[in-house]
């Protein structure tokens, strides 16, 4: 519906170089999220039943889904609808008798239902203007979302407008919010972006849709630079300047940033790429989880980034850089990548991401807030086998792996304002005791094969196997690691049969 639907972020992209991703991209703002069709269930879980967070996160099978698209003259047309079966989830009682003895809680099955209709006229620019709604059905509610969103090409293509007015009636409260970005190109490689938006405390799409927050009103300004001209040792350079701010609606500014980004394109397509944040003070409202707002420290980020030839057989990309947390300590990044892709019927990618983090600020319970120094090792493997110009086999794995060990104490204000440090929460009388050490150990892994039968006409066939294990503070990596393929939480085979019918 809009540019912000996928986001491509406002850093330089490289060209034709291995690439390292950044530590901030820019989130999405769309009311159509397909992963929430078949995603955890929404399950109120009685008192007297323990479930484990696995089991609450554990997709939710379909009965069905279908989706109808098409065009007449300058109206083009969607429609989607989606069925859930119900969800069975696992658990055991936690006291009395039965104490644990297994036990079921289950949730009726969710209904989806998406409708897009568009009017464009194309020629000198572009004009155009959208409807997309969405209904979410529960057993109890429905939650409902509308959009209407107007698009606008200048006929020198210097001037695009895009904007989207969203409206949510989500448990008898209905919300409204809006965006409007405006972005203008006076010559080629130099681009100005202003991106202004308002959503009310009562604004819900999360349903169906991904937004990053409600309660909000904000303002990004981009500047994007790029020229291959006049370079003796370079092929292209490329700079981009954003400055963010915004705030809730009681005043408080609750996100700013200042992103300075380059990148360095040699004549033989390896690039050399550089981030400089800062991060003001700010309000966090937010991770308390409703337990009120406080106050933090100013934080700084810097990284560079190194990648080779992607044309090349063997190409490798490296970064390093440091960041600052919200009470001033500092975690290092590392991350490595490696591609061999010896045809163009054979590639393996694999990236390595390991963060040392010192001082990661995280809710405990409460008003308490508590620090971690904590191992983050994220390990990515992705593979493709092109077994003809039509048939393509993809297996791809993601793994995280935290390991954290708790270090210090703040309480949450009652007036606003910083965080108090606490030597002892128990002794204190805060709390009777604190979530301590912790481990997670989260794995995605996909096995997919796609024949192309005609023009928008495939075959899918998918093996999708993950799993989700929290606790296991004393294990080491190799061992959360090892168990995380042998005890999937996901483990889902399906096939989808997609075909155009006509012209």
């Amino acid at each position: 519906t809009t540019p912000r639907s996928q986001p491509s972020g406002a850093g330089p992209s490289g060209i034709g170089s291995r690439q390292t991703n950044s530590t901030f991209t820019g989130e999405p703002t769309t009311l159509l999220n397909t992963r929430r069709i078949g995603g955890a269930a929404r399950i109120d879980v009685p008192a007297g039943v323990d479930v484990q967070g696995a089991e609450l996160g554990r997709p939710t099978d379909l009965l069905g889904a279908a989706k109808v698209t098409g065009q007449k003259g300058a109206f083009r047309y969607g429609i989607l609808g989606a069925m859930e079966d119900d969800a069975v989830l696992r658990g055991t009682v936690s006291g009395g008798n039965d104490a644990g003895e297994r036990a079921y809680v289950t949730a009726e099955g969710r209904d989806f239902g998406v409708a897009r209709l568009l009017f464009e006229q194309t020629g000198d620019g572009r004009r155009s203007i959208g409807y997309l709604g969405t209904l979410t059905r529960y057993a109890d509610d429905d939650a409902v979302v509308h959009g209407v969103d107007g698009h606008w090409l200048s006929k020198s293509g210097a001037w695009k407008v895009d904007s989207q007015l969203l409206t949510s009636d989500v448990d008898g409260e209905v919300g409204y919010g809006g965006f409007n970005d405006i972005t203008y190109v006076p010559r080629q490689g130099v681009s100005h972006a202003v991106q202004l938006e308002y959503f009310d405390k009562k604004l819900d799409i999360s349903d169906l849709g991904y937004i990053r927050r409600n309660n909000v009103m904000g303002t990004k300004y981009i500047y994007n630079f790029s020229t291959g001209r006049g370079l003796k040792r370079l092929r292209n350079k490329k700079r981009s300047v954003m400055l963010v701010h915004s705030f809730n609606l009681d005043g408080q500014m609750e996100r700013a940033g200042y992103f300075f980004r380059n990148s360095w394109t040699f004549k033989n397509l390896s690039e050399i790429r550089t981030e400089f944040d800062y991060f003001p003070e700010r309000w966090d409202d937010r991770n308390s989880f409703g337990n009120g707002s406080f106050k933090t420290d100013g934080r700084v980020v810097a990284e560079i980034g190194f990648g080779t030839n992607s044309s090349k057989p063997l190409s490798f990309s490296a970064l390093a850089g440091v960041r600052q947390e919200e009470l001033s300590d500092w975690t290092i990044r590392t991350s490595v990548g490696l591609t061999y892709q010896p045809s163009d019927r054979f590639a393996v990618d694999f990236d390595l991401n390991y963060f040392d983090r010192k001082g990661w600020l995280l809710h405990d319970q409460g008003s308490l807030m508590a620090t971690y120094d904590a191992a983050d090792f994220q390990p990515r493997l992705g593979m493709d086998i092109f077994l003809t110009a039509k048939q393509q086999i993809r297996f791809s794995l993601q793994w995280a792996g935290i390991r954290a060990t708790q270090k210090g104490f703040y309480q949450i204000p009652g007036h606003e304002g910083e965080l108090v440090a606490i030597a002892d929460p128990v002794a204190a009388g805060l709390v009777a005791s604190t979530r301590g050490d912790f481990a997670l150990s989260r794995l995605t892994s996909q096995l997919r094969y796609r024949w192309e039968i005609g023009p928008l006409s495939d075959l899918f066939v998918v093996y999708t196997r993950g799993s989700n294990l929290p606790g296991r503070v004393d294990d080491s990596f190799d061992d959360l690691f090892d168990d995380a393929l042998r005890e999937p939480v996901i483990d889902v085979f399906l096939m989808k049969l997609r075909y155009r019918f006509g012209n």
